[in-house]
């Protein structure tokens, strides 16, 4: 016990070390979540006054300023983020800590979810809420592997825009550690990994296989795979969650401290990658024993119980009836023969009353006698409820588990378990709730189970079946043997009846046979289930039909030959034998039905087409059936004339619209649907020609062949007429085609105009540039039917060979090439030339511009001119030739000019550099020294002490200075452009620092009397100065002022006498030559009075009356009053007022 108290000392002190009270308080804040690819801004605060130095620290990096803004890139999950505080006063500095938690939106996930990466098979990684606008605009997305680029592989692709990473088929050497990198908010973000990874994990859990109550327990699971990388960890607990006065889970380890012995725990750890499907477990089981005290241990609840609780104190306990005794050498505590009674909290206390402690026992009585009551057993499904009461004859803290045979029974909307889960309720019992059930009762040292107890339940009939012959099938020939089995499920068995079109029939049970059935036997036959506990019934009713087999089946028409939309066909379809007949018409494979110009009549044996079409022929079938037998009719085709119809003509060659050039030969064809087929006959421009038959030919035609050619059809069948007409046209050929244009050249953004000129008849026109068709666009307008073509505006694209292709109907024609050559320019001039070169030396600044033709240039420096050519040499250059040096392009076409210019910067020294910073310092404090040279470009600073370079900085900060750090401080300022540098140097004197400065005083300040001010100085000073209300007092004295009367000795202040005049604020300043140290305030009030004492009142009363008087007076402090009566005194009164009542 005493090295618990030790240890918790030891805790104490080092939380109290921990403590930080000095400096300036310091705090970090921000507003919202830190997530990668969103800024932040960090706001750092202290009270320190007036001007502090704030410095920010994270991730290697150093930030001047109160406030970060910072954007995480996703590669850290925490990050630590400093701020210091420097007050230059004083010299003190404190600075805050806090731990980010960085949120990273981006994730690399396998699709679908939680697929199984596995070789030789396929995989999609996605780069999931990496997405954003247009999935068809180039993406910057970037995948890694290990740390490095992907390099796309024959198995590899990408797709989504470089959203998902496709393996077509995974390699072993696949494997490795992926991330994508992405744009957010103009920020380049990386995302949380994912680990492709194909060997299995080893798990298991370090730590004692026995543990004991009060004493904490550590636990380990230990992975074979990486922690928060590919893999997480969580606990669970079979058989129960841990009981304890402690549990603690942190990632992959668990603390633990009992507080039952004589138990078992099992803990498991489970490791697992949600999103790759993957998984593994272990667990182990542990063993919670008594505790060992002094070589003995903690007896098991039983029979007899003993607690020792063991201090290295003297411990005094009162005797327990005689079951209770302590041992005064060890301070243990020993109890025999436990009851339940002597569960509770039991303490121990020392002389010393900080030294206490305790500890909880419960005392469990153990189970007897698990029995089983049932309100009743038997039941009829659906209308009872059963309640079955559990109880034991002896046993405390109990837990009930019910089983319907091996199945746990659990609480649902038919299950109910009340009183401490005692009673189990079942609403509305159906037949599945027979049993049998079981009762199971447990504590932590003991259980048991009840015998079982079954229902009996009163169900049905219901789900009826009837089949007949083993059989499904209701149709059976004439002499069969029939028998009808009918089945139900009922409890108990259920009555069964049989009844034949509605009538009762002599037969009960589940069979009724009929032998050598006949056609009237056919009909309804039903089952009727009777429960008479239940009083249901239900039936079931099957249609049997009896018929006798059919034969010999006809089909005939009574006409064959007839005529399209004209005749009506009949067809009869006939048997020899056969009852119960059922009719199906056949058109080929086809089944014919009624419907339109079909009709079906005589129950479906006669087939009847009105106004019959040649696509009515057939052929035609009968199939006649009755369920036990079928046959089909030989075939009846029908001859139907008709046309002639569906008319064409083709004309060859086969040319557009049939416009033809003169000389051509051409033959026309007519064709026509008809049977018989038809006679034809030719016509032009409605004139009968002497031409018969399907075809004419045209030889070397004219244009006077043009016009309407017809053929005429006649079937003299059918005695209808059908004709069909075509329109030839016979046109010339094209002559010539020339391109040309009029106004200046084609200059870019002005409007330009080709004409297409043309000899002939013209149908349309088209223009191409380099052999590609141009059609119309923003910039390039048709007119004139395509004759004119306008670049509104003209464009770099525009040049280019130009033709005009001009057509008609028999002829096509294409221009010579004609060139367009744009004007353009210039464009904006680039200068090729240095920024920077030195004194002395001569630049060349060369200036190119796009121009066509080919701009001419001048060059200007600061507006004067200095050239007419594309390249300027310079004069050697001199400090004053820094500055501007415009290029100006222009072109004589297109009138056009254009500008640009580079800075030139003449390099030139450093200068000797110039040094802030003061000669002396106090020890303690940091200084700063800041040194500037002239030099372009600016040099690069660094400062020596003692020959050793202490800083790269135009601006170095001391550490706490010391004695040892006066001396000579030197500035080199490094022009890296010209080579050159240039030092200076100061002298710092460190002086003893003045500690504090306070004022004190040894008497009471009175008024006219004498005070005196002393100012104590810890440390060597130069000089003391005496300030009031913020005003320097004068050290020779107090002549000038008539009410102050002071004189300053030393480290003194006396006032020859101290008045009210002196009231005020004072400082005593001690100064060195480094700094003034100026004191705490000192508030001077000064003591005084009474003055002007007054009595107001009335100046005379009446008798019996009582009077009030009040005395007045100016007094620091509040003074005391006395009256007197006619020179008498009348005490010390507390206040100013008096009444008197005579």
């Amino acid at each position: 016990m005493m090295s618990y108290w030790k240890n918790l000392c030891c805790v104490l002190l080092v939380v109290l070390m921990g403590v930080s009270g000095l400096g300036a308080k310091v705090k970090i804040s921000w507003s919202g979540e830190v997530t990668a690819g969103t800024s932040t801004t960090f706001t750092c605060s202290s009270s320190c006054f007036p001007n502090c130095i704030y410095t920010w620290s994270f991730k290697g990096r150093t930030v001047n300023g109160s406030k970060l803004t910072w954007t995480p890139d996703g590669l850290d999950s925490t990050a630590e983020l400093q701020c210091t505080v420097l007050n230059p006063e004083t010299g003190l500095s404190s600075s805050a800590t806090s731990i980010l938690e960085i949120k990273n939106p981006v994730s690399v996930k396998v699709s679908p979810p939680n697929s199984v990466p596995s070789l030789n098979h396929p995989l999609n990684l996605v780069c999931h809420d990496a997405t954003s606008g247009d999935l068809h605009r180039p993406s910057d997305l970037v995948w890694y592997k290990d740390g490095r680029k992907v390099s796309l592989r024959e198995n590899m692709r990408l797709l989504q825009n470089n959203l998902t990473l496709h393996f077509d088929s995974l390699l072993p050497s696949d494997a490795g550690f992926y991330l994508c990198e992405t744009s957010l908010q103009q920020t380049r973000v990386s995302s949380l990994g994912y680990l492709l990874n194909f060997d299995p994990w080893n798990v298991s859990i370090s730590g004692p296989d026995v543990v004991f109550p009060g004493r904490l327990s550590q636990f380990t699971c230990l992975m074979s795979c990486t922690l928060n990388v590919e893999c997480t960890v969580r606990w669970s607990f079979k058989g129960g969650f841990p009981i304890g006065t402690f549990l603690s889970i942190h990632a992959n380890e668990l603390k633990w401290t009992p507080s039952i012995p004589g138990t078992f725990q099992n803990f498991t750890c489970v490791v697992e990658n949600v999103a790759a499907g993957l998984f593994a477990e272990a667990t182990k089981t542990v063993e919670v024993k008594g505790i060992p005290v002094s070589g003995s241990e903690v007896m098991q609840l039983h029979g007899l119980f003993a607690v020792i609780l063991s201090l290295g104190l003297l411990a005094v306990v009162p005797t327990y009836s005689g079951r209770a005794s302590v041992n005064l050498l060890t301070g243990a505590l020993i109890l025999t023969s436990v009851t339940v009674a002597d569960s509770g909290v039991y303490v121990v206390q020392s002389d010393d009353p900080q030294l206490r402690a305790n500890a909880s026992i419960t005392v469990l009585e153990r189970i007897t006698n698990v029995t089983l009551k049932a309100n009743q057993t038997d039941f009829v499904e659906f209308n009872s409820s059963a309640v079955v009461v559990c109880s034991v004859s002896s046993g405390s803290s109990l837990s009930f588990l019910w089983l319907n045979g091996s199945s746990e029974v659990t609480a649902s909307d038919r299950v109910q378990l009340t009183d401490g889960n005692s009673t189990l309720t079942v609403v509305n019992v159906t037949r599945y709730d027979q049993g049998p059930f079981r009762c199971g009762v447990f504590n932590l040292v003991s259980n048991g189970t009840s015998d079982p107890v079954n229902f009996t339940i009163s169900y049905g009939p219901d789900n009826m079946a009837l089949t007949v012959n083993g059989q499904n099938t209701t149709s059976f020939l004439v002499g069969s043997n029939l028998t009808m089995l009918c089945s139900a499920q009922s409890n108990p068995p259920a009555q069964l009846q049989w009844a034949f079109r509605g009538e009762l029939v002599n037969t009960t049970g589940p069979l009724l046979e009929l032998c050598r059935v006949t056609e009237d036997q056919s009909g309804p036959y039903s089952c009727l289930a009777l429960n008479n506990h239940t009083n249901m019934n239900r039936n079931i009713t099957s249609h049997l039909m009896i018929a006798m087999p059919i034969s010999n089946v006809t089909l005939k028409a009574r006409a064959t030959n007839l005529v399209e939309f004209n005749d009506t066909a009949v067809l009869m379809c006939s048997v020899s034998s056969g009852s119960s007949l059922s009719y199906v018409w056949l058109k080929g494979h086809h089944e014919v039905t009624a419907g339109g110009n079909v009709q079906l009549s005589n129950g479906n044996a006669t087939l009847t087409i009105v106004s019959v079409t040649r696509y009515d022929e057939g052929p035609f079938k009968c199939n006649v059936s009755n369920g036990v037998s079928n046959e089909i009719s030989p075939s009846v085709y029908l001859n139907i004339s008709y046309g002639p119809s569906n008319t064409t003509m083709i004309i060859m060659p086969m040319v557009p619209h049939y416009i033809y050039r003169t000389g051509s030969n051409i033959t026309l064809s007519c064709t026509a649907a008809s049977r018989p087929p038809a006679m034809i006959q030719w016509m032009h421009n409605g004139m009968y020609l002497n031409e018969y038959g399907s075809q004419i030919q045209l030889y070397n035609v004219t244009e006077s062949d043009s016009g309407s050619y017809k053929c005429v059809f006649h079937n003299t069948v059918t005695s209808r007429f059908s004709s069909v007409s075509s329109m030839l046209w016979i046109l010339d050929p094209l002559e010539v085609v020339v391109v040309n244009h009029t106004g200046g050249p084609p200059i870019l953004h002005e409007p330009f105009t080709l004409h297409c000129e043309v000899t002939g008849t013209v149908d349309r026109i088209q223009w191409w540039r380099n052999w590609q068709l141009i059609s119309p666009n923003d910039t390039i307008i048709f007119n004139m039917n395509n004759k004119t073509m306008t670049f509104n505006p003209v464009q770099y694209s525009d040049n280019g060979q130009y033709r005009c292709q001009a057509f008609n109907s028999v002829s096509n024609m294409t221009s010579s090439p004609y060139t367009v050559d744009v004007k353009y320019g210039p464009g904006m001039p680039t200068i090729m030339g240095p920024s920077v070169a030195k004194t002395g030396c001569s630049v060349t600044f060369s200036c190119h511009a796009s121009s066509n033709p080919p701009s001419h240039y001048r060059w200007y420096f600061n507006d004067y001119p200095v050239a007419n050519t594309s390249e300027y040499v310079t004069p050697p250059l001199t400090r004053n030739m820094s500055g501007m040096y415009t290029c100006l392009a222009y072109n004589d076409i297109t009138g056009q000019n254009k500008t640009a210019y580079m800075m030139l910067t003449v390099v030139v020294g450093p200068e000797t550099p110039v040094i802030y910073a003061p000669s002396f310092a106090e020890t303690g404090q940091f200084v700063a020294f800041i040194c500037s040279a002239m030099s372009v470009p600016p040099s690069q600073i660094t400062w020596w002490f003692n020959g050793t370079e202490v800083a790269n900085t135009s601006v170095f900060t001391t550490h706490r200075l010391s004695l040892n750090m006066s001396g000579e401080y030197t500035c080199m300022a490094y022009n890296d452009v010209t080579g050159e540098n240039s030092t200076s140097s100061k002298m710092l004197t460190v002086i003893e620092a003045i500690k504090s400065v306070m004022i004190k005083n040894d008497t009471i300040p009175i008024d006219t009397e004498s005070f005196t001010l002393t100012c104590e100085v810890v440390g060597p000073y130069d000089m003391i100065y005496w300030m009031k209300d913020n005003m320097y007092l004068d050290m020779n004295g107090s002549d000038a002022n008539p009410h102050m009367h002071y004189h300053i000795e030393n480290d003194t202040l006396h006032f020859t006498p101290v008045t009210m005049y002196n009231d005020g604020s004072y400082w005593c300043v001690a100064a060195n030559q480094a700094a003034k140290h100026k004191s705490p305030t000192y508030m001077l009030l000064v003591n005084y009075g009474p003055l002007s004492v007054t009595i107001t009142g009335p100046s005379t009363g009446t008798s019996g009356l009582s009077v009030s008087l009040r005395c007045s007076a100016d007094s620091r402090p509040d003074c005391d009053f006395y009256w007197f009566i006619n020179n008498m005194s009348s005490g010390v009164i507390e206040n100013s007022s008096y009444v008197s009542k005579e």
